[in-house]
């Protein structure tokens, strides 16, 4: 009798918040599919599991539909590598965690070899260009998705579909109540978070470091600055940028969710974080800039009247969003301040994120999905 051989599954996450979600998903794997063999592009916490990679997310990760163009070498070599990967050793299943452009590509290429493909967290194709879904339904076995209106999408379009709630979900572990609306503290505490990209940092940490210089000077109390520094941040730059400014900033590697829960508000960009700061109850303002040619096409082809994650899921502005001309330093200083000295704007706020946690399903969204995924992995194996 042969010794039956490691399940092999090739995960491809391009960006931060994927390398997270990744790192979970392959912790559940080693529970659901027994020995697996596991490879892939994804970050630190990814390596952490286990998972062996070929290329890292820190190389990869970019924002805007212009901003791509840099990194264009870095993304055939990605490319180029994971095709060795299909040619020299099959994976049984391939796993791909968002990165929408890239990923989608690459999908077609796995089908040609008749190998299962699993997409984990949607691409945003409610959003804009929904034609790609055509592409999904030729390419992707099976959706895995963690907004619950995107299960109704995906089923009229006819894409095998499983909606397992959302990761973060699991991973902020115990979620706070709604606090009350006390108003006795002797100093705010403002988060600035922005984002997990070189683009994103490089357009927006100058304009949030002039916005909490005008928000220092025109509060009524002391505030306090702290930012979480994402994966592949640098503090110093970060501590250079607020002090060109005569900012004072606490800076912290680690985990940022446990920053976020000490703040009365947080300004962040766009993306996973604004899920995060809601699952966390805490009111956030969406910030975000982009290049001008880029906010030109997304103008024409985005559908959807709000950017923040929180908001699409919520159906409404839960949080302010000033994004392009309105992301200025004074327009957001005023914000912040027109919200952190209304305790019932902020209590109303809460109210609103404790909805949208309803929304987003139970914990076990990495566990479920690793039991699709181990479904494949088995019928191959049969």
């Amino acid at each position: 009798m042969t010794e039956s051989r490691a399940k092999r599954i090739l995960i491809v996450a391009g960006e931060a918040s994927g390398d997270l979600h990744g790192a979970s998903l392959a912790a559940e794997l080693k529970q659901a599919a027994g020995d697996v063999d596991l490879v892939g592009i994804g970050g630190d916490r990814m390596a952490a599991q286990g998972v062996r990679l070929g290329f890292h997310v820190k190389d990869l990760a970019v924002v805007g539909i212009v901003e791509v163009l840099a990194i264009l070498p870095r993304l055939y070599h990605a490319y180029r590598w994971l095709m060795r990967e299909l040619r020299g050793n099959p994976p049984d299943v391939v796993v791909l965690i968002d990165y929408a452009e890239f990923n989608l590509f690459f999908a077609g290429r796995v089908r040609k070899r008749g190998i299962p493909v699993v997409f984990y967290i949607s691409p945003q194709i409610w959003a804009w260009r929904r034609g790609r879904v055509r592409r999904i339904a030729r390419n992707v076995d099976e959706m895995v998705v963690i907004l619950p209106f995107e299960r109704d999408f995906y089923k009229e379009h006819g894409v095998k579909v499983s909606f397992v709630g959302h990761p973060l979900v699991e991973q902020l572990g115990t979620l706070p109540e709604i606090m009350g609306k006390s108003d006795d503290k002797e100093a705010f505490v403002v988060g600035w978070m922005p984002g997990s990209r070189d683009s994103e940092v490089n357009r927006l940490l100058p304009v949030m470091s002039k916005a909490a210089a005008i928000l220092e000077s025109h509060a009524r109390r002391k505030v306090l600055h702290v930012v979480p520094v994402a994966p592949g941040m640098s503090p110093e730059k970060i501590s250079r940028v607020f002090s060109a400014e005569g900012v004072s900033v606490e800076t912290h590697l680690g985990n940022a969710s446990d920053i976020m829960r000490r703040c009365d508000l947080i300004i962040l960009a766009s993306g996973t974080a604004t899920l995060e700061a809601a699952l966390l109850g805490i009111p956030a303002i969406i910030v975000y800039k982009v290049s001008f040619f880029s906010a030109f096409l997304g103008w024409l082809l985005i559908r959807v009247p709000w950017i923040g994650l929180a908001n699409i899921v919520a159906g409404k502005e839960v949080y302010p969003e000033l994004v392009q001309y309105k992301a200025t330093p004074k327009r957001i200083a005023e914000t912040s301040i027109r919200l952190l000295e209304d305790p019932d704007k902020l209590y109303q706020i809460r109210n609103e994120l404790k909805k949208i946690r309803e929304k987003l399903g139970k914990p076990g969204a990495s566990r479920r999905t690793a039991e699709v995924i181990s479904r494949y992995a088995a019928a191959i194996s049969a």
